[in-house]
């Protein structure tokens, strides 16, 4: 049985999606990962559904935590999975909507959106393909679900704005290998090994292109090495645009990344305010927005963000108010662990001090 400070640091690294640091943690204490109960009835998979945590998932999988375990309210870690992703092409959709119409915002929501597709739901519906037919209380089957979820899909690829994801028709096409699934043609271990195969096949081919034009790559340097001959023109155009389009892809990365951990601060922040009972808090219980260090908590809160929007002004005033010193004490001052209030004190005045620095 895990004690309840050991299942909150466990919680608190999968929202953080740090599978290492969790392996270090349960291999240390040595913790039997399949024994540990959350409330509602639900296991550690459960929690990474929830808070699209894809790296620890896989991490929980291969250590042997049951995938068809249900809650409380009869949903597995794929019902959870499934409701993530729609709610983010719900926030995607309604960025339009509001008054800061953040595009780049949308952009990533909908990315994200597609990445909880290819990193949790993909994975739990090839490793238990029985889960899709399993109903929660509400009577909700998880491949009513994955309907819901493509014709959201569908529905935003008419809209003139989403033609910037037509690089993730992969989404909607491998969705529909599993909603065209018919069982009068195939036996659900037919159709499973079926869809692993071609899912690791695709993988195998992009390994070998990748390895293809590597290999070309350097050969073709070597050449030019040998002869002393300076390199083609053509290749010349060829490398400076593959040096574009990696910079590209980076930024993108970078500007997903941020959006994430964005994302996890709200949520654990959300987390604390609707606590019925809040416990003592210690400096590693505060949500900051970046819990590797105070240097980059502006990063995780305005990167990517248009100063000039509305919408821009409007958080960085929340935030204020959120991290403002007097504010803060108010709220949670009477929860704060003496051995750390000094500490968590110091950290608000400085986070609200760079806060202020932003108004112009």
């Amino acid at each position: 049985m895990s004690s309840s400070k050991s299942v909150s640091k466990m919680k608190r690294y999968i929202e953080e999606d740090r599978p290492r640091r969790l392996r270090t943690y349960v291999k240390k204490h040595h913790i039997q990962l399949c024994d540990v109960t959350l409330n509602k009835g639900r296991n550690l998979l459960h929690y990474c559904c929830k808070y699209g945590s894809g790296a620890t998932m896989k991490y929980l999988i291969s250590e042997g935590v049951y995938c068809i375990v249900q809650d409380s309210s009869m949903n597995t870690p794929l019902h959870l999975a499934l409701d993530r992703a729609l709610r983010l092409e719900e926030e995607g959709e309604s960025a339009l909507t509001t008054q800061c119409k953040y595009m780049k915002n949308y952009h990533l929501y909908m990315l994200l959106a597609g990445d909880s597709y290819t990193e949790m739901i993909l994975p739990l519906i090839e490793r238990f393909p029985g889960s899709l037919d399993m109903r929660n209380k509400a009577g909700e089957t998880c491949r009513s679900l994955l309907h819901t979820l493509v014709q959201k899909r569908e529905s935003a690829k008419g809209n003139e704005v989403h033609t910037a994801f037509t690089h993730s028709e992969f989404f909607v096409v491998r969705v529909y290998d599993f909603m065209s699934y018919e069982t009068e043609n195939e036996t659900y271990n037919d159709w499973a090994d079926r869809i692993r195969e071609e899912f690791y096949a695709r993988k195998r081919a992009q390994s070998q292109q990748y390895q293809r034009t590597e290999t070309g790559r350097k050969n073709s340097k070597r050449k030019h090495s040998d002869s002393g001959q300076p390199e083609d023109e053509e290749l010349k155009n060829a490398r400076a645009k593959m040096r574009k389009k990696y910079e590209e892809n980076r930024q993108k990365d970078k500007e997903m990344d941020v959006l994430k951990k964005r994302m996890k601060y709200e949520q654990r922040y959300r987390k604390l305010l609707d606590c019925d009972s809040i416990h003592m808090l210690g400096f590693d219980d505060i949500p900051w927005p970046c819990t590797k260090g105070q240097e980059n908590d502006m990063t995780v809160l305005f990167e990517g963000m248009d100063r000039t929007e509305v919408g821009y002004k409007k958080y960085l005033r929340d935030q204020q108010i959120r991290w403002h010193p007097d504010k803060f004490m108010q709220r949670f001052g009477q929860y704060l662990d003496s051995a750390d209030k000094d500490r968590i004190v110091q950290r608000v005045t400085v986070l609200s001090q760079n806060l202020n620095k932003l108004v112009t």
